[in-house]
């Protein structure tokens, strides 16, 4: 699933308010009375209708004055009971006077890495931090960066091929060459370019042919870092919250991402892939019997390793899940299920 930053922000801040709000109707991207709203949300209490109206500003600035005496007119007109505005950036000066006036809420949400208690041990150790690696190409000469994304990389290194006219093994070989190479490492940065022989080739997991490989870079330095407490889960899977700052009254509150439904509108459909953002896991919809789903988890990285399995959940809980509509991903994703399918 790629949305833009915005959007991603916005299914955010109704996933926060549905999560929180027991009881009411939230509503991403509504239209009334000609005027759209981020989100809304509406619940009646003795005998009264409430209607909150939600802006969002996902945005590199600070929002500004003009922003919030918009947004005061905006919700007059549809006559709300309370006007909430979201930032990713802040407030200018001067932004809290207005809405203060006017008895709108300015708020702020941020990503953050809470994890819980007792999950890392106490003591610091030495270990050795590999990053910004790249892998040069030919043929034509095209320079891939290597990126850490949901945990997979070393999966990834593990299994891209690299062949050469006298040996053959995996891209975390060649990064370990070039380490011992290097050796001893420090606290300091220390870039390492790995050349290959002439005639070497690399196959990057799922790539379709090898490519002419010319050589490996990668930057690396001793770092200290805490162990997990064992048997635990991959940190990655708990660390993710957000945090959500009042600015008026400059409160704030963090929750984790693994309580908060992000797929607020979505319905699951067999043969269909899916993401839960919270847990970095994408899943496959076989069947739908009744109000029970049967899924598989195609893709998840816990520790550096991929786990799949298959599993039926009710499907109440398609809230937790965001339909993957990219297609670069869609194809990675179409494969490992064929694969795993084989297997199965």
């Amino acid at each position: 699933m790629t949305e833009s930053k915005w959007k991603r922000f916005e299914r955010v801040v109704a996933a926060i308010h549905a999560a929180e709000s027991k009881g009411a109707k939230v509503t991403w991207d509504d239209l009334i009375e000609g005027r759209q709203f981020d989100v809304t949300i509406r619940f009646d209490f003795g005998g009264y209708k409430y209607l909150t109206v939600v802006e969002c500003k996902a945005s590199s600035r600070a929002v500004e004055v003009g922003d919030v005496d918009a947004f005061v007119t905006k919700s007059m007109d549809v006559h709300a009971s309370k006007a909430i505005l979201v930032s990713t950036s802040g407030f200018q000066e001067g932004c809290s006077r207005v809405a203060q006036k006017h008895a709108v809420h300015l708020m702020t949400i941020a990503d953050v890495d809470s994890l819980p208690p007792g999950v890392l041990r106490d003591e610091l150790i030495p270990a050795t931090n590999v990053y910004d690696i790249k892998v040069e190409l030919d043929f034509p000469i095209e320079t891939v960066a290597i990126r850490d994304e949901r945990g997979q990389l070393m999966h990834f290194l593990r299994h891209s091929v690299v062949t050469s006219p006298s040996t053959k093994s995996r891209l975390n070989q060649v990064i370990e060459l070039g380490i011992k190479h290097h050796w001893p490492l420090s606290t300091d940065e220390k870039p390492v370019r790995v050349t290959m022989p002439m005639g070497s080739m690399v196959q990057f997991e799922h790539a379709d042919a090898a490519r002419p490989m010319l050589a490996c870079s990668f930057k690396c330095k001793i770092v200290s870092v805490r162990m997990l407490r064992c048997p635990s889960p991959d940190p990655r899977l708990l660390a993710k919250a957000y945090r959500i700052t009042d600015v008026i009254s400059a409160t704030e509150r963090t929750l984790a991402a693994i309580n908060i439904p992000l797929g607020i509108d979505t319905t699951l459909i067999p043969g269909r892939f899916y993401d839960d953002p919270a847990l970095e896991i994408y899943y496959y919809c076989e069947a739908i019997n009744g109000d029970v789903a049967t899924l598989w988890i195609v893709e998840s990285f816990q520790h550096g390793v991929l786990w799949q399995a298959q599993f039926t959940q009710l499907t109440m809980y398609a809230n937790q899940y965001i339909e993957v509509k990219d297609e670069a991903i869609l194809s990675r994703l179409r494969k490992r299920l064929f694969k795993l399918i084989q297997k199965s």
